[in-house]
């Protein structure tokens, strides 16, 4: 559910009034970030990291385009619910396959890059616990 507010400017903004619309949006704007840094950063970040360029645009790929895919899906809520429902389980399994690229070295990692994606894999771990509240909340 959104709600409209007008700015005594006159400007106006949709606010998320639903939990999991707040959630996806949050999880929008962490991935957007994310993807954005690894796409424009990708050449300077492959050797401090230890990932290679392409997987480094890959991935910024993906997490830009599912940034975007996320904020629309919490604009179409409760419509696309069902869909919504999804997202807690599917980010699990990025916690997982993170988790799993450092156990078997699918990079060849630097302190640093073990760092981040271990990082980044709590980060989604917070994300999938706020969603599930969400989805808990609205069953």
């Amino acid at each position: 559910m959104t709600a409209t507010t007008t700015h005594p400017s006159g400007t106006r903004a949709v606010i998320d009034t639903d939990p999991m619309a707040r959630a996806l949006t949050l999880d929008a704007i962490v991935s957007g970030a994310a993807g954005v840094a690894l796409l424009a950063g990708s050449g300077l970040l492959a050797e401090p990291l230890g990932i290679s360029t392409p997987w480094l645009i890959g991935l910024g790929a993906f997490m830009a385009l599912y940034a975007v895919d996320l904020r629309l899906l919490a604009t179409r809520l409760p419509r696309l619910w069902g869909i919504a429902r999804l997202i807690p389980p599917g980010n699990a399994g990025w916690v997982l396959a993170s988790l799993a690229a450092v156990a078997l070295r699918a990079w060849e990692l630097t302190g640093l890059g073990t760092a981040v994606v271990l990082g980044q894999a709590a980060i989604v771990a917070v994300l999938v616990v706020v969603q599930a509240r969400a989805v808990r909340a609205a069953a």
